[in-house]
């Protein structure tokens, strides 16, 4: 979902040369935090209705205003062709 948002675009950017933001952030992580949290079928984002978003992702991150529900099944629709696709992010 990060690398299909563009929102997303310039946290990956390195601005002078040096680390780019999201290198930055990922220093400040602790151990415990690198564990990712729950998953998130794409295949429910991309069908799901606004409000039934909107419920699942209610007090998170993702169910702040910042972002729609078109942003967030936009993004599971390219991350789903990119697994259909056969490619691989590795």
């Amino acid at each position: 979902c990060v690398a299909a948002c563009p929102r997303s675009a310039a946290a990956w950017s390195r601005v002078d040369g040096g680390p780019s933001p999201t290198e930055r952030a990922d220093a400040l992580v602790a151990p415990g935090e690198r564990r990712p949290g729950r998953s998130v079928p794409a295949a429910f984002v991309e069908r799901a209705s606004d409000a039934e978003l909107r419920a699942f992702f209610r007090k998170t991150a993702l169910g702040m205003s910042w972002i729609r529900p078109e942003e967030l099944r936009r993004n599971a629709t390219l991350s789903l062709e990119f697994l259909r696709s056969g490619q691989s992010l590795i």
